[in-house]
């Protein structure tokens, strides 16, 4: 990649900054390394001057500091990293996290506390483990921030975690537990409270943050509950929120959304272009959803004349997806295992490289295609109505996928199984050491509304492209 002066400027800059308490190091890529006692900065450098700015603690890895930018102005450019410099000064070493194993008796899970003490003082993280035996919990977990049970007591997960709802309650997988596994459960433990962190971070402020644009995107989504369904909306205004909300609806028609969006392109004229996140397969504009009332109506066509801009519908799992890629920010190839609620149809949404994938005629993630050849015990409509059953359809879908595209990450949002009978299923036809980690969605509001706000501004800059005949966004 060709550096313009800016970058190779801003680069030496940063460089010279260098102290024994923020040593600065250049990587072969040409990227930059801070490395504190606590976090890793980084400065990162892509096509089009494009720089990004992040911090990612040392002991669990999650991202504390994180912004895009293209480089255009040096001065701003090194006030943003002065701000970086400011926050890893700031972040000091976090309090311990204390972790119980528990089994009936407390004697087979003190020997593996001890073993995860010793690794975690060798891996330089704040871990402390304990083992307490069942019957003792009640008196010990005061000020106890993770709970890990043994595959003796396995079953009490449910009832302890409605017990200590402010702590982490996890099984220890059997396998794991059986060979005293410190470094596979070190792993998920990370794991988990990274995806803890991810709860607690206001995730539409990080939005804010990857991209500076002064575009005025309206997107809206259909999303399906267990008592109702409700179409969401928010409007991004130069990348800020001006207003957000839901509406109980039946079934997701276009007149429904109309009546969303009406009022919100009469309040907000400036509006440019609007997103919509929708259910079943779409191809230029036209819902393929039979028995619902979208299907075989061109959406794009028929709503963009009559807000009179462009209005872009987009497949849900598709932008759940790609909410999740840019949100985490931690793996670069994921799947996406969507099963709304009241709903025995899903959809898979798959990012490989950091690209969404979509295929010809957007079949890829049509998974109502791939179940019908699994080796099933039972027919599918069977399956559904028992945890097990679904748990095997989800496994074995997930196996195929897993073994075709490799993820690094799995996500699943459904609500009914849980992700340690699906994993058991996909055990069953795949060594542990190929199935990556599994993560349970349980609210895809924010990952859906940002996904489709990213996919907006995409689609505006493709729009023009086109305009002076360049070739369309890859990440459309």
């Amino acid at each position: 990649m060709e550096n313009s002066v800016l970058i190779d400027r801003y680069r030496k800059w940063v460089i010279q900054r260098g102290t024994e308490t923020f040593p600065v190091t250049e990587n072969e890529e040409g990227n930059l390394e801070i490395e504190s006692k606590f976090a890793l900065g980084r400065v990162n450098f892509y096509e089009d001057d494009i720089v990004e700015l992040r911090i990612d603690m040392i002991r669990d890895n999650t991202t504390e500091f994180f912004l895009h930018f293209q480089l255009k102005d040096l001065k701003r450019a090194q006030d943003l990293y002065v701000e970086m410099e400011e926050a890893m000064r700031s972040l000091k070493d976090r309090q311990v996290v204390h972790i119980v194993l528990s089994c009936t008796s407390g004697l087979t899970t003190s020997y593996y506390a001890e073993l995860l003490n010793a690794a975690s003082k060798t891996l330089n993280l704040n871990y402390e483990f304990q083992a307490v035996s069942y019957n003792r919990l009640e008196s010990e977990m005061h000020g106890k921030d993770m709970l890990l049970l043994a595959p003796q007591v396995h079953f009490e997960r449910k009832k302890l975690q409605e017990k200590y709802p402010n702590v982490l309650v996890r099984n220890i997988p059997a396998q794991t537990f059986g060979k005293y596994d410190t470094g596979t459960l070190i792993e998920m433990i990370k794991g988990e409270l990274q995806d803890e962190n991810a709860l607690k971070t206001p995730k539409a402020v990080r939005t804010q943050a990857f991209f500076e644009t002064n575009k005025k995107v309206l997107v809206a989504g259909y999303i399906q509950s267990e008592n109702e369904n409700h179409i969401i909306y928010r409007y991004y205004h130069n990348g800020n929120i001006m207003c957000s909300g839901e509406i109980v609806c039946e079934e997701g028609s276009v007149e429904e959304f109309t009546q969303v969006l009406d009022p919100l392109v009469e309040k907000y004229p400036e509006i440019e272009i609007i997103g919509l996140s929708l259910q079943g397969s779409i191809e230029d504009g036209v819902v393929f959803l039979p028995n619902h009332p979208m299907h075989m109506i061109n959406v794009r066509e028929q709503l963009t004349e009559k807000y009179h801009r462009p209005v872009v519908p987009f497949n849900d799992a598709n932008m759940i997806v790609t909410g999740i890629y840019w949100l985490e920010d931690r793996y670069r190839s994921i799947i996406l295992y969507f099963l709304p609620e009241n709903s025995n149809v899903a959809g898979c949404g798959l990012v490989v490289g950091g690209h969404l994938i979509r295929g010809r005629q957007h079949v890829a993630g049509e998974v109502k295609y791939t179940q019908k050849v699994l080796n099933l015990s039972e027919s599918y409509d069977e399956l559904m109505k028992s945890e097990e059953g679904c748990a095997e359809i989800i496994g074995k879908t997930l196996v195929t996928m897993t073994a075709t595209i490799g993820p690094e990450a799995i996500f699943v949002y459904c609500e009914h199984t849980d992700l340690q009978h699906i994993q058991s299923v996909m055990l069953e036809s795949m060594e542990e050491r190929f199935i990556p980690p599994l993560h349970q969605l349980h609210d895809i509001k924010e990952y859906m509304m940002t996904g489709t706000f990213l996919r907006c501004i995409w689609r505006m800059d493709d729009l023009k492209r086109k305009e002076f005949g360049l070739t369309h966004n890859p990440y459309l």
